[in-house]
């Protein structure tokens, strides 16, 4: 259940600035979200919450090292991610292993895309 705005609003009041500047620009990003997407983000938070602990260490790792490539290797990995989450576990298992992706791919790069696709990627 959700915190009423006030209760949050003191919660938020005890972080650092920075921190409440991220949850501010983090909030503005979800407003401007189409209806359909903030269901999908929604979904995705719900996932990632329900994972166990190791699971959301294994993924928030993912996203770091995501964070961590140039931005061209970051946008090609980001796109693979979108392209695989229209694909069913199954399909996207199948997609992954295929030689024409595996060489597009950093064995690094492979692991970011495995593991943020296991984590946050719903079943369809």
């Amino acid at each position: 259940m959700l915190a009423s705005p006030e209760a949050a609003g003191a919660r938020w009041s005890k972080l650092p600035p920075e921190r409440q500047e991220q949850v501010r620009q983090q909030l503005q990003w979800f407003d401007s979200l189409a209806p359909a997407q903030q269901a999908i983000e929604i979904r995705r938070i719900e996932r990632f919450a329900a994972l166990p602990p190791d699971q959301r260490a294994a993924v928030r790792g993912a996203m770091q090292a995501l964070n961590q490539l140039p931005p061209p290797r970051r946008q090609a990995v980001r796109r693979a991610l979108i392209a695989l989450g229209a694909l069913n576990p199954n399909q996207r298992l199948r997609r992954m292993n295929n030689p024409a992706f595996r060489d597009r791919f950093s064995p690094d790069e492979q692991r970011i895309i495995a593991t943020l696709s296991d984590g946050l990627l719903p079943p369809l």
